[in-house]
């Protein structure tokens, strides 16, 4: 009898580091997964509603899968199927009015939407796709590959996205407006800079964003879609590897 004080005592320890340890991981998290269909992953755990991400995750989607991660100040990311994202940076502070982001996404499409992160003093939000880099001011914005070529969809205003590199850079900042990045190789003139940006036709709007969408039923549309971007990808990566275009004749 006389150990169960003690046992009592050590259980209440337990409890309290327990409460205190749980406490500092959710006080270390960027964002929070608020949404998942299918197969996704943050690093090597199995993503579920309500799990925290936080810096350095790297944040995938299997085939037919989705992925939502809402932030902190309220932006909510969302991926498509086949998607790799990393959060490199997030810095987010209302009582130094101080804010930014930094992500690095080299697979699959993704959805981004500001949230109060905007709002802060010089707000630094940027996204790295493989052909370019993204300045992001506020806005809600979507990019992927689409008609074997990568592409940025203005969703929504206020705010506009800065798509650059080495070749160029061209703003986007009418709602529907969008821009084409060619893929380009090695040997064959080098990196391609990024298109004028026009209005998307309402189909090609429609396709994007159904590959971030959730519930998106996989018909014959979507599956020609699909097949298209799996053989962007595979001429992206090849590409990179220095290769020639398997495309061409």
């Amino acid at each position: 009898m006389s150990a169960l004080p003690s046992l009592l005592r050590f259980l209440a320890i337990l409890f309290c580091l327990v409460a205190i340890l749980n406490t500092e991981a959710a006080a270390a998290a960027v964002g929070t997964v608020t949404k998942v269909q299918k197969q996704a992953q943050i690093g090597s755990i199995p993503a579920v509603v309500g799990l925290h991400v936080h810096m350095n995750d790297e944040l995938r989607t299997g085939r037919g899968a989705r992925l939502q991660i809402t932030f902190r100040d309220d932006t909510v990311l969302t991926l498509g199927e086949d998607a790799r994202v990393v959060i490199d940076r997030y810095v987010f502070n209302p009582d130094t009015n101080t804010g930014a982001m930094a992500l690095s996404a080299s697979r699959g499409a993704f959805r981004f939407a500001t949230g109060r992160l905007s709002q802060m003093r010089d707000p630094d939000i940027t996204v790295t796709i493989p052909v370019a880099a993204l300045a992001v001011r506020g806005t809600d914005f979507w990019a992927g590959i689409i008609d074997y070529q990568y592409g940025v969809l203005l969703v929504s205003n206020p705010g506009k996205v800065e798509v650059s590199n080495s070749a160029g850079s061209k703003t986007l900042s009418t709602p529907g407006q969008g821009t084409d990045i060619p893929p380009s190789w090695k040997g064959k003139g080098g990196t391609l800079g990024p298109g004028e940006p026009y209005i998307w036709p309402e189909e090609k709007v429609a396709r994007a964003l159904a590959g971030t969408s959730f519930g998106a039923a996989a018909g014959a549309g979507s599956a020609a879609a699909a097949a298209a971007a799996a053989a962007a990808a595979a001429a992206a990566a090849a590409a990179a590897a220095g290769e020639d275009d398997p495309t061409s004749p």
